[in-house]
């Protein structure tokens, strides 16, 4: 958001899904406007961010700063402020401190970075590859991991070729190795000159997953080429997270009937679904059934017309999505009464008397049943079975019934025949006809004698038959090999004469045998296995199958093809299945043997071993072969690696194939005892000042510091590997202790550090003043052996004396830095104040960033009148306009910072007693 930024040309922008699960979180805190803190003494609640310097670095190289410079509070699609509001801290690469030409640069100027070649400042190097590396970050447990933050980058240098020499970069560690993750695009340039915040997410790669040695880093370079704009490269809000585990609901309704009849009505109950959040939605789907679904969790007045099995299906919805659809299956039977009754005999005399015998089936339970007779002699009847009937008149009646009950009605016609007796009349039934080839008929005399008379003769012909012919009143069976249709007749004689011939006829059809063919996958299995049946059975017109499973998982069915059966007990079980066709009906039987698992039983040498030891698996039991999982061969030791390992035992019968499998654990322990070693970056340090502690141990599991009582902190318990920094303020020699511990051992390892005092510097006097013009000597001095170094140096004649000579243009703040033979500094101040007598100066350069009165420019001095002074830009473009004295340039135009540059100005001006005067020239901008 500072000077030497880039603006973005272009940006690419990725949102988070909303079923992310957050576990780790940076966002660098908030406070004071602490400009200049090192990104590496930012101690958040994650732990330490370290620098990564790469190979090439300038000793003006920009660095990685956490603070309040480049807030982003703002969130996704805000601009860029400076310290203001809350004081939301983020990381971002900016300037160390600078002094070009005297002028102070503080470092730390937000998201911005130092060019050498800015305004002609040679002799300096910003070159600069720095990687800025997070804390650890365990991913134990976690899986498909994104990492999310938001950002801003400028285009710093000239598009293409050159756009990456000034460039952010994201990357990431393992554990082992550090690799490029991805480079970001540059922002968008809606906030220009300042940065615009975006939000950026990136998966992890899969080694991330299950890793409790997780880091991410941002690596910035820059070429020190003055190709730059406003910004450079900052970020906030870092996170990672894990998609989010929802359940969706789960749909289930209540118990129904197996079967119910055709257009019965029944409801259906939703009180089984189970859901983590609401249910809103149910879908029902009755397969060619009607519905009432005012209450669409729980329809009413279901119904199918159609016979046969019918699948119905639920899908709920809820907040978290649709469940996969529940089925369960009804079958719908025709409930319709079907009427049936007898005669006999089948002929009667006129002026006899008959009944009837009801033979009819139903599913409506009376009084729903009703039946109606129609004799057809003009009589009627509700009786079940109506007796003593009585037909005065010769001829055929159609005896009808109908059958009513709540599911329909179905009606059965009958002839009756009533004969004159005054001869006799010759009837016969047949016991089928319609036959098969090579088939029997059983014949069956019925006729009826005179009145008075009592029949002597019987002349039977059977046309197609065996016999042909028959004289006898019963000539049993008579067997039909040849196909046709053929009369059969019959003519009975008694006292009073011959009858009228009677006859039927027989159809003789070519019909296909039944041959029943029961398809299984297998008739051997083992206890648990399934079997999947079907029928290959060929026949006439297969109107019916029967199945029986006994020791199935199903004990019946009606199906052709029943599928899958599952055997849970051994022993050895019949399958049975009847058909029913043209040919009556077939059966036949075939045995299922069901083998019982074998007992098994596993051992170990051990389970729990250390590192490098073997451990031996058996398996016995009531098989004969046995087998192990991942390779491991039974009875024979090996070494598995560290951790838990769970191996899957078998024992399998070698004559019946059936197995059975268990499991065993075995645990191997790291069982080497620790090692303590630790490192300081230096073992002499001055008062106030830190040391960086790197971990150099083995084996270890917890490390407990002792860093002595006066050190900051005084103690700390950590792990493995972790970097600490101990700060000590006051004089002495400390020693660092180090314990490491894993449940095998412990061991101490101990480093001494020397903590040398701070010089005393004394400042005689902290005032001077000066003519304008003049020189005036300035003092520090020491007890201690020690060297001076003055700031700023331009207007001192020795910047390294004790006692210096300054000729300052202006009022002027010297700050003193002595240093003694152990590297340890103290510093002070001075200030020169210049008097004006009559007199006029105008600087060279000034910076918006500096104390006043360098932050402003202008002519200074006394006893002059401005009549007009005018700054203009390059372009000759005005920029600042003044008519009066003291009103001084602060670096902006129209309220707005300009970049750094050479401007130039003129000046009419009268000094007191003299002419009117013009001049001009030229200053330099730096921020």
């Amino acid at each position: 958001m500072k000077q030497f930024l880039g603006l973005l040309s272009a940006f690419f922008l990725l949102s988070s899904t909303i079923s992310a699960q957050i576990f780790w979180t940076e966002d660098f805190g908030a406070g004071a406007c602490n400009q200049g803190q090192l990104a590496t003494d930012y101690a958040g609640t994650n732990g330490v961010w370290s620098l990564s310097q790469g190979a090439i670095n300038g000793a003006q190289a920009n660095t990685w700063y956490v603070s309040a410079q480049e807030q982003g509070g703002q969130g996704d699609g805000g601009c860029g402020v400076e310290c203001s509001g809350d004081m939301n801290n983020t990381l971002h690469v900016s300037n160390i401190d600078l002094n070009i030409f005297g002028n102070i640069i503080d470092a730390d100027l937000g998201a911005a970075f130092f060019t050498s070649t800015l305004n002609g400042a040679g002799g300096f190097d910003g070159t600069t590859d720095n990687r800025i590396e997070s804390p650890t970050i365990d991913c134990t447990g976690k899986s498909d991991i994104d990492l999310n933050f938001i950002y801003l980058e400028g285009l710093n240098g000239s598009a293409g070729s050159d756009e990456l020499n000034d460039n952010a970069e994201v990357w990431y560690f393992d554990g082992a190795t550090w690799t490029f993750l991805d480079n970001p695009s540059k922002t968008p340039s809606d906030c220009a000159p300042q940065g615009t915040w975006t939000n950026y997410t990136i998966d992890l790669p899969v080694s991330a997953n299950n890793n409790s040695n997780v880091k991410i880093g941002f690596r910035w370079t820059n070429n020190d080429d003055d190709q730059f704009l406003d910004p450079s490269f900052a970020v906030d809000d870092i996170s990672l997270s894990e998609p989010e585990v929802v359940n969706i609901p789960i749909a289930i309704f209540g118990a129904i009937p197996d079967t119910i009849c055709a257009s019965e009505e029944i409801a259906m109950i939703d009180d089984q679904s189970t859901s983590t959040g609401t249910i809103t939605t149910w879908t029902w789907d009755f397969d060619g059934g009607l519905a009432d679904l005012t209450d669409p969790a729980n329809p009413v007045n279901v119904s199918w017309t159609e016979v046969g099995e019918h699948i119905i299906t639920l899908t709920v919805i809820d907040e978290f999505g649709t469940s996969t659809p529940y089925n369960d299956t009804i079958t719908i039977e025709d409930c319709t009464p079907v009427t049936d009754f007898s005669i006999s005999p089948i002929a009667i005399c006129a002026g006899e008397s008959i009944s009837f015998t009801n033979n009819s089936t139903y599913q409506g339970p009376p009084p729903s049943v009703t039946w109606a007779w129609t004799f057809g002699n003009g009589n009627t009847s509700l009786d079940e079975d109506p007796a003593d009937e009585t037909y005065n008149t010769v001829g055929t009646f159609d005896v009808q019934l109908i059958t009513t009950d709540d599911y329909g009605a179905d009606t059965s016609i009958i002839e009756l025949i009533v004969l004159d007796c005054s001869v006799p009349n010759a009837i016969f039934t047949v016991s089928d006809s319609t036959v098969c080839e090579d088939s029997e008929v059983t014949f069956t005399d019925a006729s009826l004698s005179s009145t008075g008379a009592t029949i002597n003769d019987w002349q039977w012909t059977f046309p197609g038959g065996i016999p042909a012919d028959f004289n006898g009143q019963s000539p049993g069976n008579i067997t039909y090999n040849t196909a046709g249709t053929w009369t059969s007749s019959l003519v009975v004689t008694d006292a009073n004469g011959v009858s009228t011939p009677y006859t039927q006829d027989i159809t003789v059809t070519a019909c296909q045998e039944t041959n029943i063919v029961i398809n299984v996958t297998d008739t051997i299995i083992c206890i648990g296995e399934c079997l999947s049946y079907s029928d290959g059975s060929i026949g006439e017109n297969i109107s019916e199958w029967n199945w029986s499973f006994e020791g199935g998982s199903i004990a019946t069915s009606t199906q052709q093809n029943p599928g899958e059966i599952c055997y849970e007990t051994a022993g050895t079980f019949n399958t049975i299945l009847s058909i029913n066709d043209d040919n009556g009906i077939t059966v036949d039987t075939i045995s299922i043997y069901v083998n019982s698992a074998p007992t098994i039983e596993l051992t170990a040498s051990s389970t729990t071993i250390c590192i490098g030891q073997t451990v031996t698996l058996v398996a016995t039991g009531g098989g004969d072969i046995p087998s192990w999982s991942d390779g491991i061969v039974d009875g024979e030791p090996f070494s598995p690696t560290l951790g838990n390992h769970i191996y899957t035992g078998t024992i399998t019968n070698d004559i019946t194939g059936c197995s059975s499998s268990e499991d065993i654990i075995i645990t191997v322990d790291n069982c080497i005892a620790p090692t303590a070693l630790f490192g300081t970056n230096s073992n002499e340090i001055c008062m106030g000042d830190c040391i960086d502690i790197s971990d150099f141990s083995s084996n270890a599991d917890t490390l407990f510091w002792d860093f002595g009582p006066d050190a900051t902190p005084s103690s700390h318990i950590g792990v493995p590997q972790e970097s600490i920094q101990v700060c000590f303020d006051s004089l002495g020699t400390y020693t660092i202790t180090q314990t490491a511990v894993n449940e095998i051992g412990s061991d101490i390892s101990t480093v001494e550090i020397i903590v040398h005092g701070l010089p005393t510097l004394i400042i005689p006097s902290d005032a001077y003043s000066v003519d304008f013009g003049n020189s005036v000597t300035i003092n520090a001095n020491s007890f201690d052996n020690v060297d001076y170094s003055w700031t700023p140096p331009q207007t001192l004649d020795n910047p390294f004396s004790q006692s210096p000579d300054a000729t300052p243009e202006d009022e002027t703040i010297y700050t003193v830095t002595i240093q003694d033979e152990n590297n340890c500094t103290a510093t002070g101040s001075v200030t020169v104040t210049v008097i004006y007598t009559i007199g006029l100066g105008i600087p060279s350069a000034f910076s918006p960033n500096a104390a006043a009165p360098n932050n402003t420019f202008g002519p200074l001095g006394y006893g002059f009148e401005v009549h007009r002074f005018i700054v203009f830009n390059r372009y000759g473009q005005k920029v600042f306009e003044s008519q009066e004295a003291g009103q001084l340039w602060d670096g902006t135009m129209d309220g707005k910072r300009l970049n750094s540059g050479t401007f130039y100005w003129t000046l009419d001006y009268e000094i007191e007693g003299e002419t009117r005067k013009t001049t001009s020239g030229q200053v330099s901008l730096i921020h």
